[in-house]
């Protein structure tokens, strides 16, 4: 992550702008890289400048939040239908501000996009299935599923990770790259 930074300005002010909107945002951001190195790292998966964008990917995979409004982000109540649709507008304008501030898409900024997306299509923005979702994106979904349920948030108390791997499996199936989901469930028990 360090490493991206240092060669990443536009990161780097991505990061800070997130940070001084949103902490748990922010928090939740590095927490999601970190998971998706040692995962990406434990499965053996891909090219060093695959983990890279993975690592990039989870870092900036909620920064379109930084459009949303502080009373939606840190609301103690359920969404109404209007708040949830601005909510799930994270996943495309956090891609597209990505692109506009580095003038092309990097080689992660699919990740960004698809990393509300499920394998059985109930995700968002596009309803893709398995098929037609990243695989870097399908893990990048696993991990940021993993660390919103295990950690607090104002709209709602952590699960332990047992919990969050029990109800990703069974009350979310379907949603998740098998294999992947085995292998980091693996990962947490070594």
């Amino acid at each position: 992550i360090t490493a991206s930074l240092i060669v990443d300005e536009e990161m780097v002010w991505a990061m800070v702008a997130t940070m001084q909107k949103h902490m748990a945002t922010h928090t939740h951001a590095i927490n999601t890289a970190v998971y998706g190195i040692v995962l990406a790292r434990f499965i053996r998966f891909g090219s060093p400048d695959q983990i890279r964008d993975v690592a990039r990917g989870g870092l900036l995979h909620d920064i379109g939040k930084n459009r949303v409004p502080r009373g939606i982000l840190d609301k103690p109540a359920p969404l109404d239908s209007a708040e949830w649709q601005i909510m799930r507008s994270h996943a495309k304008s956090g891609h597209d501000m990505v692109v506009r501030a580095l003038g092309y898409p990097p080689s992660y900024a699919h990740i960004i996009a698809e990393h509300h997306e499920r394998c059985d299509g109930s995700g968002y923005p596009a309803g893709r299935q398995s098929g037609g979702i990243a695989l870097d994106s399908q893990l990048v979904s696993i991990v940021d599923a993993f660390d919103a349920l295990t950690t607090r948030r104002v709209y709602k108390k952590p699960v332990s990770a047992f919990d969050a791997l029990h109800l990703m499996r069974v009350a979310m199936r379907g949603q998740f790259n098998d294999e992947i989901m085995r292998d980091f469930i693996k990962m947490l028990g070594g």
